[in-house]
């Protein structure tokens, strides 16, 4: 393993104890459209825990890649649908690499990453979800046979806009921007506009990663919470960098998906198998 790879494991680990494993830089040039105070509402739903209900929700792409000279990273990714006419809140998404036999490959100290939370889910949207972790040591690149995605979801609630903090957040990849150095790791710039009446509490960002082809070929989390990400209108010059080995090397960067992660607070959650570490 290379001294930046045994450099970021250090520090995922460390980060996780406050907002988990990732990196996120951003940078911040606004056109922020302000709501007014009467029409502003925003508050959060009552917790609660998983209900189990899923009907509705599916999974209707997924794709990997093996990315890493060494002991190979899984990059994987998936798009998730809401075909009903409630939104699905704080939706738990696990994604998992598999041998032949339906057996986990990922690294015994990467299991505690391999669940995250996507905030809002709207009626009839799609949303991408990604993640790239270390596979087992020793486990050769031609183990890999599957990704499996699972969710559960926490809350379903009637449908609102962005006056009640549960609108949709657009975003775009700035043409061109995309960077990868040989290694699996890099950077794409993109713009973001939310319909949210008002700033949301950031819980990352999550790039989904697609070939010259359109195909859906693997996937990153970058889970650190951020300053500008979930300000609402329009947002410019953001930039989402990750050291994790997550980008494939046939990556189109400029087809990449974004997916801003904005809730109504970041609840601290113990390090734990099942927990979003987001």
């Amino acid at each position: 393993m290379t001294q930046r790879r045994t450099w970021w494991l250090i520090a995922a680990a460390l980060a996780l104890v406050l907002v988990g494993a990732g990196v996120l830089l951003l940078r911040r040039d606004s056109d922020r459209t302000e709501a007014s105070d009467s029409a502003c509402r925003l508050t959060a739903p009552p917790s609660a825990t998983p209900n189990g209900d899923v009907a509705g929700l599916e999974v209707v792409e997924k794709g990997f890649s093996l990315v890493g000279a060494d002991r190979p990273w899984v990059s994987s990714g998936a798009v998730l649908r809401n075909a009903t006419e409630r939104v699905a809140y704080r939706t738990l998404v696990t994604i998992d690499a598999l041998d032949a036999r339906g057996r986990t490959l990922i690294w015994a100290d990467h299991q505690l990453f391999k669940t995250q939370v996507v905030p809002v889910l709207g009626p009839g949207a799609s949303i991408t979800v990604g993640n790239a972790l270390a596979v087992e040591q020793g486990a050769d690149r031609g183990r890999v046979a599957s990704i499996a995605v699972t969710f559960v979801v926490t809350q379903w609630l009637d449908p609102a806009h962005g006056e009640q903090g549960l609108g949709a957040i657009a975003t775009a990849v700035v043409p061109g921007s995309g960077k990868r150095d040989p290694e699996g790791s890099g950077s794409v710039s993109y713009t973001a506009t939310s319909t949210n009446c008002a700033e949301m509490k950031s819980r990352g960002t999550s790039m989904v990663f697609r070939d010259s082809a359109g195909k859906l070929i693997g996937g990153a989390l970058n889970n650190e919470p951020q300053l500008s990400s979930c300000d609402p209108g329009h947002s410019t010059a953001l930039t989402a960098s990750t050291v994790q080995l997550g980008i494939p090397a046939d990556a189109d960067l400029d087809r990449t998906s974004v997916t801003v992660y904005c809730d109504f607070d970041r609840p601290f959650t113990p390090v734990a198998s099942g927990v979003p570490v987001n």
